[in-house]
Parts: structure tokens; C-alpha cells; sequence
């Protein structure tokens, strides 16, 4: 359905029922966790190919070039930088309606 639940489950995330959590914000422990399942490295920054694999659960579906090009308008934009996504850029996608990388 293009929910972040539903994309954390694609990416193989269980989470309880959001009103039970303890967290002040039960989205952003969500976004949270799944930036930390894409940043397979733990360097804190989503790369290229984590935000491929993050745009693939989320129905883009273009060849690698066509995703450099992607990744790099998001940069002119100011949106992300060349080295990466941080986990605060990370939520201000998912969370902008306008992005295509929105997630209700």
C-alpha cells in the first residue's frame, strides 16, 4: 500500500502496533530503524546503492544510470548530500508528500 509499515515490512522490519510503543514518535522510531537496516555499514550515511535498495521497495524501478541521475538532481536539490543520506536527510524524504519517496 506504500505506507512506511508496509515498506519496513518489504524490508523483512516487524514492529508492535505504533501506539503501543514507547516512543514520543512511533514514525520516527520506524524511519530509525529502517535507515539503520540500510546502512548495512553503520557509517551513518545511506549511499547509492542503499537508497536504490530503499526506491526499489518503494516501486522505482529504473537501471542504475537513471538512479545516478536520481541521486544526483536529490544533491543539486540540496535534499542529500554527495556523500550521502543522514538519517534526519533520510526522514525529511520519506516524510516531504511531495517526494516520490514519501511514505504515509
Amino acid at each position: 500500500d506504500g505506507s512506511l509499515s508496509s515498506t519496513a515490512s518489504q524490508a523483512g522490519l516487524e514492529f508492535e502496533d505504533p501506539v503501543q510503543m514507547a516512543s514520543p514518535s512511533p514514525r520516527r522510531a520506524v524511519v530509525a530503524e529502517l535507515f539503520s537496516i540500510l546502512d548495512d555499514g553503520g557509517g551513518g550515511r545511506l549511499g547509492l546503492l542503499q537508497l536504490q535498495l530503499f526506491a526499489e521497495l518503494r516501486g522505482f524501478g529504473s537501471d542504475d544510470i537513471a538512479w545516478a541521475r536520481k541521486m544526483e538532481h536529490l544533491a543539486c536539490q540540496g535534499r542529500v548530500s554527495r556523500e550521502g543520506a543522514t538519517l534526519e536527510d533520510f526522514d525529511r524524504l520519506v516524510s516531504d508528500e511531495s517526494s516520490e519517496f514519501y511514505c504515509p
